[in-house]
């Protein structure tokens, strides 16, 4: 036989189950014939509920094992329940900001976006975000959601440095959700962002000149420094 079991502040029976949540953790049993040396497969249902969770521990354990198999008996293994699909609501200063979309900052100055989560978590979650250039900085750093204030859009400041070399530049801010012990669930989200040089370098090298383009937008006709 076996049993699912979890420690205080883990997963809870109505993380189990198919169609609908269960009301006590699930249990069974499996046999292997005598003098078989097959594996036997304990599936666990996981319920896909709509809450932004963390990721919940859980421990299956063997009981009354008899026979050739004897010497496993009160056996267990720990597994965790990870976040199937977290989403985040994430929006510039006139518009959502999707894939396709970047914030604008001005090199030397800063720009804003918010952030909500777009269910509620079981436990607090925080996500952590990252940028992929040294001179594009997010503040705060981190983002503490809970059942209370999940949609409640968490304003992020973007500062781009002045570094005085006459290009523009794109960076990409990273978005990953953790548990309340810090342990990584998945990457959620990314905000693409373009630093717009004031003083472009005009001098025809390709050394990143910025021009306009045919609607008005700003073309990058040289690298962008990562």
């Amino acid at each position: 036989s076996w049993a699912v079991s979890a420690p205080d502040g883990g997963a809870t029976p109505a993380d189990f189950g198919t169609t609908t949540p269960l009301t006590t953790f699930p249990t069974g049993s499996i046999t292997i014939p005598a003098g078989s040396d097959q594996m036997a497969t304990i599936s666990i249902p996981i319920y896909d509920d709509d809450m932004a969770e963390g990721a919940e521990a859980f421990t299956v354990r063997l009981t009354q094992a008899s026979g050739g198999v004897a010497d496993y008996n009160d056996e267990a293994i720990t597994a965790r329940i990870a976040l199937s699909d977290p989403s985040l609501t994430l929006r510039g200063p006139d518009a959502p900001l999707t894939a396709s979309s970047r914030l604008v900052v001005d090199e030397g100055g800063a720009n804003a976006y918010t952030v909500a989560l777009s269910a509620p978590p079981q436990s607090p979650v925080t996500v952590v975000i990252k940028s992929n250039h040294r001179d594009v900085t997010a503040t705060p750093s981190t983002l503490t959601f809970t059942r209370m204030n999940y949609a409640m859009p968490q304003t992020v400041t973007v500062n781009a440095a002045k570094d005085g070399d006459g290009r523009n530049e794109a960076a990409m801010l990273t978005h990953t959700l953790t548990d309340a012990d810090g342990v990584i669930i998945e990457e959620i989200g990314r905000v693409s962002v373009f630093v717009s040089d004031p003083e472009p370098d005009d001098d025809d090298d390709g050394d990143g000149d910025a021009a306009v383009g045919a609607d008005g937008g700003v073309a990058l006709l040289g690298r962008s420094c990562g």
